[in-house]
């Protein structure tokens, strides 16, 4: 049961703010420059503007201009509307380019956004101005979550095609643009093939409801979109031949005009869902579908029921035999048995007894086991080591098509087994799960690869288990430049926190934590950890052998945080300084960081002693909401429609058995 199995784990422009005053006899009006880019890779001859009437369409009187060359634009407008207003890139076919492939014009049209403020505008941050859309919340919360899903800390209004050449940007972060450069194609591509596809079919459906239908769809599918391109290792990346090969996402991100119209009514539904009591509904029971696939006896439907009276939960699964559903007590596919991560590397969780290993898989079939019903209606559920809560949203099903629905629900494997007139009768109900941590949740990764040797040569064979090791600064001898590194890991007798700062443009000055150094870029940074819970952040530069720069380009805030018994030096993530994900890369011999890029990331780090040395970790804080792919479920009025309705005949032939 997919729906309640959390993931956790894993500039180049400007906006022009030199404003320009033009004075009258009687009044003075601010006006600003915009100034950014507009990219799948950069688009040339397209149409930007400012989205003042909200309607996802650059209309006439709207502050407008057409990309360079290279996707560059500039507009002039108000200081108020630069601030406030939604960013549109409009697509035009046989006119506008793609610098991807020089020479070819795109040949349908499609449109991208960007938050307001914005200066790269792209396929991924029209997933950004879709997730504030969609939650109300701000900008940087939306970042957060699609920051989440996609498993990097990437800054999305940076130019992620100079990135990946830039001198300046560190090896993995190049990975990281590139990936992300990736991604960006494959939404574009899922975009303008729906886009063309709606408008070839309908020419009076609002362009700005099913732009929304359409990104929707790759939200829920986002997580397997960064998989598979992570995972994708052709020479030459084509998003058409991706999603050829990948033809669940293909299937799962599709809009078929044939319930177009009743994915829209959903939609629709969505938006005026109301918060409702989780926990009453247990009482009663809430049904979800399933669908699974047996290389014998092929496609298997089914379906499940879960209850729960605030004590006991029970989970009653049904599967189609050939003739009816009849329960399956084998348990159904129950959104378990999947490994967290990979064989090489675990994390650990903090919990009242200390470090424990966190194991998250769900129990491969069992279904949820809740904990607990809150005042609010909110449901507690144990997910491993964690506590998730849990939420629900009602929308009415009354006479929506069930086909186009369940198309809209991502349940689009069952949808493809109900005929296209079947509707919901009255009671029909459905609900939107939301789930988010309860608790702080502090996660140390764990990695079990060798670290024998570590990066001065110290004998590291008597560190077994975890290899999660930070290093140091912390006395003359050696050159950041030179082989003999002056950093060395620390055993937990160490004091990270100074009572004196280092002083001068010398760093072998300064006790600090070395983070992000790119020895290919030969620059990175340290992190002195000063009186008055202040961290200084410093920028080095070497040149051959030699630090040609040292500067502080950050203070921030640190607190000393005793958690269970263990005390930690907490600090948020250092966004600005464009690091990859906390890792020193003594033990990464791959070049990145991606060992640990699913789920929610951390918004906050922290230092903690640990098994004789200093580790680093991250804090998932309280109320992060875990994304899911399939937060839809049902009443039993619902349910009841849905195998009514179904036809066993339209469940595809089982695969011929390859000759003897």
């Amino acid at each position: 049961m997919t729906y309640y199995k959390p993931l956790l784990y894993g500039c180049i422009f400007s906006i022009g703010l030199a404003g320009c005053f033009h004075d009258s006899d009687d009044k003075k009006t601010e006006t600003q420059a915009l100034t950014g880019k507009a990219a799948d890779g950069y688009l040339a001859n397209a149409t930007v503007c400012l989205d003042l009437n909200g309607n996802k369409v650059c209309d006439a009187g709207e502050p407008s201009a057409t990309t360079g060359p290279n996707g560059d634009f500039t507009i002039n407008a108000s200081a108020s509307d630069v601030n406030s207003a939604t960013i549109i890139v409009e697509i035009i076919p046989n006119v506008t380019e793609d610098k991807d492939n020089p020479g070819v014009k795109l040949t349908k049209a499609y449109s991208l956004t960007a938050p307001p403020g914005y200066t790269f505008v792209s396929p991924i941050t029209t997933l950004v101005q879709a997730e504030v859309e969609k939650s109300g919340g701000s900008i940087s919360n939306a970042e957060n979550i699609l920051k989440a899903r996609l498993g990097t800390e990437v800054d999305f209004d940076s130019d992620y095609v100079a990135g990946q050449t830039d001198p300046e940007v560190g090896t993995s972060f190049k990975a990281e643009y590139e990936k992300l450069h990736k991604v960006a194609k494959v939404v574009a591509t899922i975009i303008s093939n729906n886009l063309d596809n709606v408008s070839s079919a309908t020419s009076d459906t609002n362009f700005k409801d099913v732009l929304k239908l359409v990104v929707s769809k790759i939200d829920v599918a986002l997580e397997e979109i960064n998989g598979a391109v992570a995972s994708d290792t052709s020479t030459t990346f084509d998003p058409d031949t991706f999603l050829t090969n990948n033809e669940d996402i293909n299937n799962s991100t599709g809009v078929s005009t044939e319930t177009l119209e009743d994915e829209l009514a959903l939609q629709e539904d969505l938006e005026s869902a109301v918060e409702t009591n989780l926990g009453t509904l247990l009482a009663s029971g809430l049904f979800w579908l399933e669908y699974e696939y047996d290389e014998i006896d092929g496609i298997i439907p089914g379906y499940g029921k879960t209850t729960f009276d605030g004590t006991t939960t029970t989970n009653t699964f049904f599967a189609w035999d050939g003739s009816a559903f009849t329960q399956d007590i084998s348990g159904g596919d129950g959104g378990g048995g999947e490994c967290l991560d990979c064989p090489a590397s675990s994390e650990l969780v903090l919990l009242s007894t200390g470090w424990e290993v966190a194991n998250f898989d769900s129990g491969g079939g069992d279904g949820p086991t809740f904990d607990s019903v809150q005042a609010d209606g909110s449901v507690l559920m144990e997910e491993g080591p964690i506590t998730v809560r849990l939420t629900g949203e009602e929308f009415s099903l009354e006479g929506n098509k069930i086909k186009g629905t369940l198309s809209g629900t991502n349940d689009w494997e069952w949808a493809n087994l109900i005929p296209l007139a079947s509707t919901f009768g009255v009671g029909a109900k459905g609900y939107k799960i939301k789930m988010s941590t309860f608790n702080d949740v502090f996660i140390m990764p764990e990695f079990s690869d060798t670290c024998i040797t570590g990066e001065n040569g110290e004998d590291q064979s008597a560190i077994t288990g975890n290899c999660n090791l930070v290093r140091f600064l912390s006395g003359s001898g050696g050159n950041l430049g030179a082989d003999t590194d002056p950093t060395a890991i620390q055993a937990d007798t160490f004091t990270p926190i100074v009572t004196t700062r280092g002083t001068g443009t010398n760093p072998l000055n300064y006790k600090a934590l070395l983070i992000g150094f790119d020895e290919t870029a030969d620059t990175g940074y340290l992190a002195e950890f000063g009186p008055n819970n202040l961290i200084f952040y410093y920028k080095v530069v070497v040149q051959n052998d030699v630090v040609t720069s040292f500067n502080k380009v950050l203070e921030a805030p640190y607190s000393q945080q005793t958690v269970h018994g263990k005390n930690l030096i907490v600090f948020d993530v250092p966004f600005e300084l464009g690091l990859p994900f906390f890792d020193d890369g003594s033990n990464d011999t791959s070049g990145g960081t991606d060992q640990h890029d699913d789920g929610p990331k951390p918004t906050a780090l922290f230092l903690s002693a640990h098994a004789g040395y200093w580790r680093w970790g991250g804090v998932i804080e309280a109320g992060t909401v875990i994304p899911d792919d399939a937060p839809f479920v049902y009443n039993e009025a619902a349910m009841t429609d849905i195998t009514e309705a179904f036809d066993s005949s339209l469940i595809p032939s089982p695969p011929e058995s390859p000759a003897l």
